[in-house]
């Protein structure tokens, strides 16, 4: 997380404190939590608009929907518990307490609905939204629907940090079989905040809550300990906006609901009916008692018939998949019940032909495991059998190690089983088996290549390394630069800004030819639109490790990586026209001893525009500059610290014109250069670390390399 987004939230954390009277506590951070997100999701705001209005189309085609609904549409719940001292591990009886305040709030079964006045009681919306703690884990193992972590994060704020256990906290559950709920201590006196509904489901998606404003009975913190911090945050994810529409003061802004009055802005304390200000001067006065203003919890008690619709629409338009979950259904555990839940060896790459599988054993049975039998293969051939003896308690794993096997070079499959535990039945074959993929470099294939994306995606032996199982590379048919297919990744519509997505070459025999050289061809161009300049990068790494260690060749990104003319950007989807394609080299001279070498082409994602990749080529440098042949335009070393020299291709004659230009695309140097080999020394003594372009544009077409300077 950038520091600066930490700071601005402590600041603003800072300036609520200093002006909100109710204990010093910030009842909500909703709004605070959109602005972080915009940094890391720039269509943001363009989103929730087009969710709330598939809400309301939902709700005007449903106008009879109580009536057509066919029940309770129960939401199965997971609460992540995250504590720093034992004090802030809230017990099972007070999540139990949340889940009751949040199941009589929905349903307007909250025994204070005596206190909401008679001209708003007519108007009051009981949901059929119902909540229950999970009954089962996302691999359907027995569950309280309660995890807990002790971490070394003192206090958490509006980041997301608590979401993911790299960042101290937990990781959210499959948020399209549970809703997630995630209770710890938060910094700046924060009771909690939620996310949007924003059209799709996200691993984030669900709401953050103080431990002391949890619940209604341990920790929960008067004036709110009765639970209604919850159902505040949770009228967020179901798409309900602060009751005064989050304008300041002013009258002009709305929450959206017809059957909200207008109101200023935000109200502390407990008022009395009628309670009006300058919006609502006259009459009933504001809705203080509804459970989107920022009232004591034991002054709220209302949701209003349009927001309980607005509620159901966003749930029957986005989040569907949460009532036709069986996360509220326990498990049924069988007697005996042995599998495999993960092979952690062999996978990837390999360079040694000599493997040890390790496997690890889960006990999904009710009864201990002492013994059971592994059998394991390798492409489908001779099975290996191995018994394990050992004591195993119910719902428990262990690593085993299996006895290694000899393989042979390339690309392989691990195959494993369970069978015969405590020499019985197993219940549930099911869960027995797991299949891996690796491949043993010993020897990398020879060369030359040429990969055009033609056939099946990936090519064999390519890998895509997916780490968020979301967008990633795949084949595409929109445009190419020969044949009628491309590598594609769509970071247009991918609003994960920073992840990083592979594609990884197999092993190549660089010694197999002289003068090794990779290309390609590469077409993109950056956004700049209504959301401002989004870019995104392409870096290119190689191995010589079987991928343990990865060295950097090629990194480029925003306006210095268009490859439209001049440089342009777009302002919609890019889709590339036959002369908005240019190519790329990058000299692998300085590997040409290597054996098995890997390369990895990363797309780092900045939510910009579509990157297009075709006719992969490692070859020979045949010095011959014309359609799919070689061409070089040397910069060594590389990277460098104070200096580099650059060498102009020595295969073509006349004049060219250099141009090194940092990431921003500021220019620092142009010259006109001869070229048949031209050696040019670069003092680079006062340039930043970084990455910067080299070009050199000739009759013959242009020529690009980075130069990284370290």
């Amino acid at each position: 997380m950038k520091n600066y987004l930490r700071i601005g939230s402590l600041l603003t954390l800072l300036l609520l404190q200093l002006t909100v009277s109710a204990q010093q506590r910030v009842r909500c951070f909703t709004e605070e939590h959109k602005t972080y997100l915009r940094t890391k999701q720039p269509k943001l705001d363009e989103q929730l608009r087009q969710a709330r209005a598939k809400a309301e189309q939902w709700a005007a085609a449903h106008p009879d929907w109580r009536n057509e609904s066919g029940g309770l549409m129960t939401i199965p719940v997971v609460v992540h518990v995250v504590y720093n001292t034992t004090g802030q591990n809230i017990s099972d009886a007070q999540v139990e307490s949340q889940i009751d305040v949040l199941n009589e709030d929905f349903a307007r079964l909250n025994a204070d609905t005596a206190n909401t006045p008679a001209p708003f009681a007519s108007i009051a919306g009981p949901t059929p939204i119902r909540f229950c703690l999970a009954q089962r884990t996302p691999d359907d193992q027995p569950s309280t629907g309660i995890e807990r972590r002790q971490t070394g994060t003192s206090s958490f704020f509006d980041d997301d940090a608590i979401k993911a256990f790299s960042s101290g906290g937990l990781d959210a559950w499959d948020p399209t079989r549970f809703f997630n709920i995630w209770v710890g201590p938060l910094g700046g006196g924060l009771l909690g905040y939620a996310e949007f509904p924003s059209g799709s489901i996200s691993n984030t998606y669900g709401v953050v809550i103080a431990y002391d404003a949890f619940g209604r009975i341990g920790t929960a913190a008067s004036p709110f300990d009765l639970g209604r911090t919850a159902s505040h945050e949770i009228g967020h994810c179901f798409g309900l906006y602060h009751i005064w529409g989050d304008d300041g003061n002013s009258c002009s802004g709305s929450d959206g609901i017809s059957d909200t009055p207008n109101q200023g802005g935000a109200t502390f304390g407990c008022r009395t009916f009628p309670a009006t200000d300058a919006c609502t001067s006259t009459g009933n006065g504001v809705m203080f008692m509804n459970y989107m203003d920022y009232s004591d919890d034991n002054c709220l008690n209302i949701f209003t018939e349009e927001q309980a619709t607005v509620m159901v629409g966003t749930i029957n338009s986005f989040y569907s998949s949460l009532l036709s979950s069986d996360g509220c259904t326990p498990v049924n555990i069988a007697a005996l019940d042995a599998g495999i839940n993960a092979i952690t060896s062999p996978t990837g790459a390999f360079c040694d032909t000599t493997i040890t599988p390790v496997v690890t054993l889960r006990n999904y049975g009710a009864n201990a495991l002492t013994s059971v039998n592994f059998n394991y293969s390798i492409d489908g051939g001779t099975v290996s059998t191995y018994a394990w003896t050992g004591n195993l308690a119910s719902l428990t794993s262990v690593a085993v190690n299996l006895p290694a096997i000899s393989v042979t070079g390339g690309p392989h499959t691990f195959t494993c089983y369970t069978s015969d535990p405590n020499s019985g039945t197993d219940a549930n074959a099911a869960n027995d088996s797991q299949s891996s993929n690796f491949n043993v470099n010993t020897l990398g294939a020879s060369l030359p290549v040429v990969e055009g994306f033609e056939g099946t995606f990936p090519p064999v032996n390519f890998t895509i390394e997916n780490p968020d199982a979301a967008t990633t590379w795949e084949r595409s048919t929109a445009a190419s630069h020969s044949g009628s297919a491309v590598s594609f990744l769509d970071n247009y519509n991918y609003n994960a800004v920073g992840q990083r997505d592979d594609l990884v070459l197999p092993a190549f025999d660089l010694t197999s030819i002289s003068d090794p050289e990779l290309s390609f061809w590469l077409a993109y161009a950056h956004y700049d639109g209504s959301l401002g300049v989004l870019t995104d990068s392409l870096e290119i790494s190689i191995s010589t490790d079987c991928g343990s260690t990865w060295t950097t060749l090629f990194h480029d990104g925003g306006a210095s990586l268009n490859t439209t003319a001049g440089g342009a950007s777009v302002t919609n989807e890019f889709v590339p026209t036959a002369g908005e394609w240019e190519r790329f080299a990058i000299d692998l001279s300085a590997y040409s001893s290597v054996t098995s070498a890997i390369l990895r082409f990363t797309n780092i994602n900045g939510y910009g525009n579509q990157i297009y990749l075709d006719d992969i080529n490692i070859d020979i440098a045949t010095g011959l500059f014309s359609f799919g042949n070689k061409s070089k335009l040397l910069v060594y070393p590389n990277p460098a610290h104070h200096a580099f020299v650059v060498q102009t291709p020595r295969h073509l004659s006349g004049n060219g014109e250099l141009v090194i230009r940092d990431l921003s695309g500021r220019e620092l140097r142009r010259e006109n250069v001869e070229l048949q080999g031209q050696l040019l020394q670069i003092d680079a003594s006062n340039w930043n670390s970084g990455a910067y372009p080299v070009e050199l544009n000739t009759t013959a077409g242009q020529f690009r390399v980075v130069v990284h300077i370290h």
